[in-house]
């Protein structure tokens, strides 16, 4: 199968309707994020692209993004999806995607060009008559339109005859180089290029997209769907763990997470773990919340349920150490694992499918943390949407943060874009830690 020939144009305007199992929905997504990772590492380079999509692993899984297929049109919006409240993934998918548009493009002849482009116009034609389209979207597919117009008028002339008219902000990166003429905010395109305007145009559209299903009503009802959101985090570690190795490359392969290293991973964990760590090692106890919060984080980042149990039952195999008679009263437990190991072993197998029910619990999310209304017997819930400001300083330098670290996460809280700040404290763990270990591990983000 010559997989190029079979490439095409789409602009993947609205989504697909039918049904899907949840597994073949999460697997087309995985498949075309990784792929979209390669291609972006080819640094453009069409031969370079070539040779990628030539590879026998992505001949195999072609159907995720040869166009005309139903498994294009689903894996990408899978992945639209799960980057819509992810600033880093989002921007990674508009750049992505566009430079398998431009490479689409640039496979073609001028008469399959023409064919998908009169596609592309009853595509916008009919898409403008509906009601749900935002303003932004509405704008960029109506300029398209036009565009595709003036072409089918004038496409019997000579092409390199044929000018385009086209609002400035469309052609921003032929204005910048000054490829263009401008008059009163109308810019002038020749047909060569043209390729580049749709790839302009493609991008646009992707934007709009994005902020069409950010405002859709029915995203609030999928994102509360507990199914689609342990999709959505498993792409977005995918995407997270794959940008952080393209980033800092492994000095060996990752050894497997126990509860003897724990300690050494646990600088990368989210603050929120972290704490809940900090306060484990020191007191060897957690309340009830705060330990079914921290069991769930360690099942999500790998750790073994025979392990987790070692794991606990190391801490509580020890009393509780606050230095005075209000020590049980601070960790908010009295027991012990010689009188109650039955009970908190059936606990961590429960937690993992083990017993019970044996229902598949995820950890929490970055949502339900950040919007847990935290008592002051608590240990859990998210430290940058809970903390008071100086507490939460306080922590952050005790972890070893420069104060202008600081001052950036406490400028993101007060925007209250927790996940920004949380990110932010990650990336400043690592340039703290790298510098000491020769294994750098993986992103553990929640969400």
């Amino acid at each position: 199968m010559d997989v190029i020939k079979l490439m095409k144009m789409t602009f993947y305007i609205k989504p697909p309707r039918g049904s899907i199992p949840l597994e073949q929905f999460q697997e087309l997504g995985r498949k075309r994020l990784q792929f979209l990772q390669k291609l972006v590492s080819t640094g453009g380079s069409f031969d370079r692209i070539k040779s990628l999509v030539e590879e026998a692993s992505v001949v195999e899984d072609s159907d995720c993004f040869i166009d005309g297929t139903m498994k294009d049109r689903i894996s990408h919006f899978v992945l639209r999806l799960a980057s819509v409240n992810n600033r880093a993934m989002h921007s990674f998918l508009i750049q992505a995607e566009s430079l398998l548009f431009s490479f689409r493009v640039s496979c073609h002849t001028l008469d399959e060009k023409q064919r998908m482009l009169q596609d592309l116009y009853r595509h916008t034609t009919t898409t403008l008559s509906e009601r749900f389209l935002t303003s932004d979207l509405n704008n960029v597919l109506a300029t398209i339109r036009s565009v595709l117009k003036q072409y089918r008028k004038e496409r019997h002339k000579n092409l390199l005859d044929l000018v385009f008219q086209v609002p400035f902000y469309c052609a921003l990166d032929f204005v910048r180089n000054r490829e263009v003429e401008l008059q009163n905010g109308v810019a002038y395109l020749q047909w060569s290029q043209f390729d580049k305007l749709l790839v302009s145009f493609f991008e646009m559209t992707i934007t709009s997209g994005f902020e069409q299903m950010a405002s859709s009503a029915c995203l609030f009802h999928l994102q509360e769907d507990l199914r689609l959101k342990r999709v959505c985090r498993r792409l977005q570690n995918i995407f997270l763990q794959n940008s952080y190795k393209k980033e800092y490359p492994l000095a060996g392969p990752r050894s497997p997470l126990t509860q003897s290293n724990i300690d050494d991973l646990s600088h990368y964990f989210p603050l929120c773990m972290n704490h809940l760590h900090s306060l484990l090692r020191r007191h060897h106890r957690l309340r009830h919340t705060g330990r079914i919060q921290y069991t769930l984080y360690l099942k999500e980042i790998g750790l073994p349920v025979e392990e987790a149990i070692k794991f606990w039952e190391k801490e509580y195999s020890q009393p509780p150490t606050c230095g005075h008679s209000s020590s049980l009263s601070r960790t908010g437990c009295s027991h012990e694992w010689s009188k109650d190991h039955r009970r908190y072993v059936y606990n961590v197998r429960h937690l993992y499918g083990c017993e019970g029910g044996r229902k598949d619990y995820s950890a929490h999310c970055c949502g339900a943390l950040q919007t847990r209304l935290v008592a002051t017997s608590d240990d859990g819930g998210c430290p940058f949407a809970g903390f008071d400001k100086s507490y939460l300083r306080s922590i952050l330098l005790q972890r070893g943060l420069k104060e202008q670290d600081v001052g950036e996460i406490e400028s993101l809280v007060a925007k209250e874009d927790f996940r920004g700040a949380c990110i932010k404290y990650f990336w400043s763990q690592v340039e703290r830690y790298n510098k000491k270990e020769k294994e750098r591990p993986c992103p553990m983000l929640l969400d």
